[in-house]
């Protein structure tokens, strides 16, 4: 049997909720990770050395398994929507991090319908999560990692690519050498492939209501979980929400209105910046299906109140090129009152 590393594996992810029930239904179905790059999913198990009374030496019996923390990332993958055209399987993902949504419908037709992803302003009563399996060999045995919750989420655009998201997880317990049978599906499953890759052909961001160009962007989302163990465990029992932090990286034009309304004078007059603060809105438009008689487009809009944390040196060689501006949110939220979240649903905000 061969064992395969990195993007050769075909890693499937099953919906937990709460954590270490598997769900099912059309809202809840497996799914497999698509990404070029490898993944860096980790057992994590930390080794100790015991010393035995009576023993003139130590050899590699004596080495005992401290505790486990399996964790790891998966590859940057597009943001995308289910076959059919819906967006169980992305929001299933934010809520993993966020745990928590405000979903909600309006009528008439077409009909708006909307999942609201926002920081846990309390710790979770309810911890929802993935089951997620690394298939590996001749497809006959899977690494299993169970009740992971996303730790951290990075979401970034560049030129000439698709809108990606790169997941970054904790987990409760991981299994090697998992059998498949029931709980694993075969990688010659209906799950192979993710339809409707959402590649954002149109993106739009705004700073303070005006719409400004930018030259890419990295949404960065941490939880700062902390991992709970136990006297009576090796492995973790629970998890701790941490303090949560969000901080957006614009990549902007240091010749154009923001630059030199927001950051500094880039031609080195020595003009202060008008206002370090605002609002940045990010609305990216998604695919189009047919929802019965509905024609539904489906968009992901992020939101983030905050100030700029860090303003690039200025050079005169650089007054026509590209510098990164980082903002952190600031304050405190639910739903649409919270100072970032991220919006996944359809009928958009203004794209003209």
């Amino acid at each position: 049997m061969a064992t395969y590393n990195g993007w050769e594996n075909a890693i499937e992810l099953r919906w937990e909720y709460p954590l270490g029930t598997v769900k099912t239904g059309t809202d809840s179905l497996p799914f497999n990770w698509l990404s070029e790059s490898p993944d860096s999913l980790s057992v994590g198990a930390m080794p100790s050395t015991r010393r035995v009374f009576g023993y003139r030496y130590l050899d590699d019996s004596h080495l005992r398994l401290l505790q486990a923390a399996p964790a790891g990332a998966l590859g940057p993958q597009p943001l995308w929507f289910t076959e059919s055209g819906t967006a169980h399987r992305l929001n299933r993902l934010l809520s993993s991090h966020f745990q928590n949504a405000v979903v909600g419908c309006s009528i008439p037709d077409p009909v708006d319908c909307y999942a609201v992803h926002f920081p846990q302003p309390t710790q979770p009563g309810t911890w929802g999560g993935f089951r997620i399996f690394q298939h590996y060999g001749d497809g006959t045995e899977a690494y299993r990692w169970v009740s992971g919750v996303m730790d951290k989420m990075t979401i970034g655009w560049v030129p000439g690519q698709p809108v990606t998201i790169t997941p970054e997880f904790k987990f409760l317990e991981v299994n090697p050498a998992y059998p498949v049978g029931t709980e694993v599906t075969p990688w010659t499953s209906e799950f192979n492939y993710m339809y409707g890759i959402c590649a954002a052909p149109l993106i739009k961001v705004r700073w303070n209501g005006t719409v400004i160009e930018v030259a890419g962007f990295r949404v960065i989302s941490e939880n700062n979980i902390t991992t709970r163990y136990s006297t009576s465990s090796r492995t973790p029992v629970g998890f701790l929400m941490g303090e949560y932090i969000a901080t957006l990286e614009l990549d902007v034009w240091m010749s154009d209105d923001f630059y030199s309304l927001f950051v500094g004078d880039y031609l080195g007059t020595g003009v202060v910046p008008v206002d370090k603060k605002g609002t940045c809105i990010i609305g990216m438009l998604g695919p189009t299906s047919t929802g019965g008689t509905v024609t539904e487009t489906y968009n992901i809009n992020i939101q983030m109140i905050g100030k700029i944390i860090d303003i690039p040196s200025i050079s005169p060689k650089g007054r026509s090129g590209i510098q990164t501006i980082k903002m952190q949110m600031t304050g405190e939220g639910t739903g649409f009152d919270s100072p970032f979240y991220i919006k996944v649903g359809c009928h958009p905000i203004d794209y003209t």
